[in-house]
């Protein structure tokens, strides 16, 4: 019996092998997998027994196909996911966290819902909250730090952002939840910090693997013109005379001249009417205010006759006081008999 491994099959070899390892591991990811978790977890809580789906099945080798396959089909179900998460927490949170919080309930439920536990696991319940866990961990910390670094400027403005900046700031975003979501597994599941070569190689991917969708959507929008803010409306400000609204020709009073006309003002004088119209307008005031006249007049007589009375009244009282007064002090009312002047 050889002790050479076994040579794969030609199907599996080369461009053709790499993109059957893809697809299967797409569909795998993305349909069957976590169709199987959701019916896992009904079985071990409900003492249902629902059948397994094995209509794809696992893929059989780790080849660069089946990690791109991989990634893919866990993007497409986390998608599915986040539809649905942002009415279950985030509503309720913050305006500054919702998308983290949105982004950690999203990895919470593919984690603790829609990703299959170990047979061999002897704690299902520990499994399920642990693998919860790193998924809130994973994508909590990568929305946060995509939300952190887009504001920092040093990716350029999102308004004008290129595909290569978009690619260098989803790529760091990626490699930073992979890099919390690999620590927290490592804790969790094995007791210890994670290797470097753990961090590194599952940072490389999420790196990769985020930056090419943040540039595949950049172009996205740039060729099909979505997500472009609208321009601004903006038109120069005149306060000086040209602001002003013109009167037409035909609306311009004849009697003005043409630079007044064109640019009224606040304090403009009024138009005034034509010849014809002059004496029609006179009489009209004439007659309107001829009784306003005479009623003015008999009024101010009036009050000048009531002050004459007035005047003449005061006047003879005070005429009236001195004349007592000057009958008290007079020398003929005055007797001196009595007095003894000797």
């Amino acid at each position: 019996m050889s002790d050479r491994p076994e040579a794969q099959p030609r199907e599996r070899q080369g461009w053709r092998g790499q993109a059957l390892d893809f697809a299967q591991a797409l569909g795998h990811r993305a349909l069957e997998s976590p169709i199987n978790a959701a019916t896992q977890l009904a079985n071990q809580y409900t003492g249902s027994h629902l059948p397994r789906l094995d209509i794809i099945g696992a893929p059989e080798r780790n080849s660069w196909g089946t990690m791109g396959g991989t990634f893919l089909g866990t993007l497409a179900s986390l998608a599915a996911v986040s539809r649905v998460s942002p009415t279950l927490a985030a509503r309720m949170a913050p305006g500054a966290a919702r998308d983290i919080i949105t982004a950690a309930t999203t990895g919470a439920i593919y984690g603790g819902i829609l990703t299959e536990t170990n047979p061999a696991e002897q704690n299902f319940g520990r499994d399920r909250l642990s693998t919860a866990a790193v998924g809130a961990i994973s994508l909590g910390t990568a929305s946060a730090a995509l939300g952190r670094l887009s504001r920092s400027g040093l990716f350029g403005a999102p308004e004008s952002r290129s595909a290569a900046e978009s690619f260098a700031l989803n790529g760091a975003a990626g490699a930073t939840g992979a890099l919390a979501g690999t620590e927290s597994a490592s804790i969790l599941w094995h007791g210890r910090p994670a290797t470097f070569s753990e961090l590194s190689q599952n940072m490389a991917i999420a790196g990769a693997a985020g930056g090419s969708f943040g540039a595949a959507g950049r172009v996205y929008q740039g060729v099909f013109g979505l997500g472009r803010p609208a321009a601004p409306d903006v038109r120069p400000v005149d306060t000086g005379p040209a602001s002003l609204p013109r009167l037409a020709a035909a609306e311009a009073p004849q009697n003005l001249p043409r630079t007044l006309a064109n640019s009224p003002g606040a304090n403009a004088p009024r138009p005034l009417p034509r010849t014809e119209e002059a004496a029609a307008v006179a009489s009209a005031a004439i007659e309107t205010t001829a009784p306003a006249e005479t009623t003015t007049a008999a009024a101010q007589a009036a009050a000048e006759s009531e002050n004459t009375r007035v005047a003449t009244r005061d006047h003879e009282e005070k005429a009236s006081e001195n004349s007592d007064y000057d009958q008290e002090i007079a020398p003929s009312h005055l007797d001196f008999t009595a007095l003894d002047w000797g």
